[in-house]
């Protein structure tokens, strides 16, 4: 489970509770549902197959789930 995001221009790092690095890579994709959900495909450092990292709407402020949306999908656009 992810606890902690580290994002960067056009990669994110994702951190469990315990503060250890469960993923780390390139954004690839992202759907995105109005303000309710987020999801964000990753392509894990060292993995051939993306994964996916699904944010609910309510699990940030809306101002927070807003400007992480227009990063991820600035970020997944330039991936392409």
């Amino acid at each position: 489970r992810a606890a902690a995001l580290g994002i960067e221009s056009e990669s994110i790092a994702v951190y469990d509770r315990e503060g250890g690095m469960v993923w780390r890579g390139p954004i690839v994709g992202c759907t995105q549902w109005a303000n309710r959900l987020l999801v964000i495909a990753i392509r894990p450092v060292g993995r051939t197959r993306a994964a996916s990292l699904v944010i609910a709407g309510d699990a940030l402020d809306a101002e927070t789930f807003r400007e992480l949306a227009v990063r991820v999908r600035h970020a997944a656009h330039h991936h392409l």
